[in-house]
């Protein structure tokens, strides 16, 4: 039997995998199973929203990753019986991101889920429509989970992503073409970035959001206050990519600036900066970011070539 809240049963740990169960108290909510996403590493450390969800008054089985395989190699038997704990609560839910989202809706049947909020899901990571994880899947011999037609049958399935972000969206355009849930409620997060769930972080939404969907209220608005979104990086960035794709550079450079503000060190945003600053005729600003970039990074070809580029050393 699971033992207290932070002293979990582990009921699998082979192969990169491990399966927690979190058991809070007689008066359990219900059962949350709840899958790592893409980069978790420290397989001793806590899952996926388990330390909020047992504050929530929620059992909570914990999935973790750390071979980033989308958790293809775990064995359809252990699986199997886990789903047998689920026989105990009237409330089975699963919960992800990224590619903990692929896996809360992927092993949804198998798991006898009825409610499932996935954040920044991926439908496939194979595909040429996105190709974003393709090296690791290549390194991804068999898969034997997939989100597949028809699947999600008597699930209420939450979708939460970034809308203007475009292989994101097609990613969910696919799972909802794909599957047969009770109920799909897409929940739409304009330049939150991937995943939404680091935006809903930033912003200090991320507790009482989740919150809300366990209570099934589906009418939740997230806050996009500039008191809110100045304060998320990945809000920020994403605002200056799609402002400079408008040709609206002030407010690029502005969002870029930001973001920079709120992670100094970061080589990408100074990269990204640097291209509304040279348009608006503000050069030299432009190469101080370049050179402060190359200071943290002094073999990043990327850097290198920009900084030439911006000194009239080589053409565009």
């Amino acid at each position: 039997m699971p033992t207290t809240e932070r002293t979990p049963e582990i009921l699998y740990d082979a192969l990169g995998y491990r399966i927690e169960r979190y058991h809070t108290s007689k008066n359990t909510r219900g059962l949350i199973y709840t899958f790592t996403p893409f980069m978790f590493k420290k397989i001793d450390s806590l899952g996926f929203g388990v330390a909020f969800l047992l504050s929530e008054g929620f059992d909570v089985v914990s999935f973790k990753c750390i071979n980033d395989s989308w958790f293809q190699k775990l064995p359809r038997d252990t699986i199997e019986n886990v789903a047998k704990i689920g026989s105990d609560y009237s409330f089975i839910a699963s919960y992800g991101s990224s590619m903990g989202g692929f896996a809360a809706i992927a092993f949804s049947d198998l798991l006898q889920v009825k409610y499932c909020i996935a954040i920044s899901p991926q439908f496939s990571i194979t595909q040429d429509f996105d190709r974003r994880w393709h090296a690791q899947a290549e390194k991804i011999e068999n898969w034997n989970y997939n989100i597949a037609p028809g699947g999600c049958k008597g699930t209420d399935l939450v979708l939460v992503y970034d809308d203007t972000l475009e292989k994101d969206r097609i990613q969910v355009e696919h799972i909802k073409s794909t599957l047969s849930p009770r109920s799909v409620r897409e929940i739409r997060a304009s330049l939150s970035g991937h995943p939404t769930g680091y935006f809903l972080t930033e912003t200090s939404q991320i507790s009482s959001f989740i919150s809300s969907l366990l209570k099934l209220d589906l009418n939740i608005n997230i806050e996009f206050k500039w008191s809110k979104v100045k304060k998320s990086r990945n809000y920020m960035s994403s605002l200056g990519r799609y402002a400079l794709q408008k040709d609206r550079l002030k407010l690029s450079t502005l969002a870029f600036s930001q973001a920079i503000k709120l992670a100094p060190d970061n080589i990408g945003y100074r990269m990204q900066i640097s291209q509304p600053l040279h348009r608006l005729g503000r050069t030299p600003d432009a190469i101080d970011h370049i050179k402060h970039a190359l200071s943290l990074n002094p073999d990043n070809l990327q850097l290198r070539r920009r900084l030439l580029l911006l000194t009239g050393n080589d053409t565009e």
